[in-house]
């Protein structure tokens, strides 16, 4: 077998053995393959060849909704060991996987956050490849996750100041979009929990960081950065006037982003069954008159 060799030459791992690879996985062998192909991975030359070991990599672990992992941390820990691969044009794929396992496996959430809340800190890494490479989409995913599981960041607080560091406005605009968001669900977050512990000054102090920092999202050529940065702001100075009054603030905001997002399969539209009486296929208007579709005809023709 191609992965049992300590360094194959890269004529011996042609589209053949990439393709058989996938019909030789296990439960059991699964690790060791991933193991082997990461190890490959790491010695290829050329970034296309690398990228051809990452995605069969991936191809390899989610195959029939992850048939064959038995440990989804052990997943988690390769997907973000994958980022350190610069170069690659995959950060959309592994961001994928990121969010898709986090979502559909609550088990692993804890720890999932937790290794996103590490990329996030060293989110500098991946900005400063953002240009030459795919990879910092990875951060999409690391905010989305934290945001939306809060309560399993260990320090929400640090996760906070390092999704407002100016290096970030570097990002692409669907990431920083991204980022505006979960910045106010973490803020909601700490909020709840400082105001149920009368730590006033806090959250003074948390509220004014957020309206100093969040206006250079707001200068973002991306109008959906600008969008999103500008309401978040006049949010904030909502909250800062309640403050202002000695009124709770906490419960308020935390409504803005409550309930929670459960996975939905592909397929899952095919099995809701059609109402009673719902014809698809019928009209909902009255059926246009031979005569009025002949007006729209002519005036198509005379307009262009």
């Amino acid at each position: 077998m191609v992965t049992e060799s300590e360094s194959p030459p890269r004529r011996a791992w042609d589209g053949r053995a990439n393709y058989l690879v996938g019909f030789q996985v296990s439960k059991k062998n699964l690790m060791e393959i991933v193991k082997k192909l990461m190890v490959h991975m790491e010695r290829a030359e050329g970034t296309m060849y690398r990228d051809e070991l990452l995605s069969k990599i991936i191809e390899i672990c989610q195959q029939n909704n992850y048939q064959f992992i038995t440990n989804f941390e052990w997943y988690v820990s390769v997907l973000v060991e994958l980022t350190r691969l610069e170069g690659t044009k995959h950060g959309q794929l592994i961001a994928g996987q990121m969010l898709d396992v986090a979502i559909r496996v609550q088990a692993i959430r804890h720890f999932a956050v937790s290794q996103m809340a590490t990329l996030l800190e060293n989110a500098h890494v991946l900005v400063g490849n953002a240009q030459r490479n795919s990879i910092c989409e990875v951060l999409y995913a690391a905010a989305w996750i934290c945001g939306e599981f809060t309560e399993h960041l260990l320090d929400p607080q640090s996760t906070l100041k390092n999704m407002l560091r100016s290096k970030v406005t570097n990002l692409p605009g669907h990431i920083q979009a991204v980022y505006v968001q979960n910045i106010l669900k973490l803020y909601s977050s700490i909020l709840v929990k400082a105001e149920v512990e009368g730590d006033r000054q806090f959250i003074k102090d948390l509220t004014e960081m957020l309206v100093e920092k969040l206006p250079a999202f707001s200068q973002s050529s991306n109008l959906e950065v600008q969008e999103r940065a500008c309401s978040a702001i006049q949010m904030m100075k909502y909250v800062v006037k309640l403050l202002g009054k000695d009124v709770p603030v906490a419960e308020e905001v935390q409504a803005l982003f409550a309930g929670e997002l459960n996975p939905v399969a592909p397929k899952a539209q095919k099995k809701v069954p059609v109402p009673e009486g719902l014809d698809l296929d019928a009209w909902i208007n009255e059926v246009p008159s031979s005569s009025s579709e002949e007006e729209e005809k002519e005036e198509g023709g005379a307009n262009s």
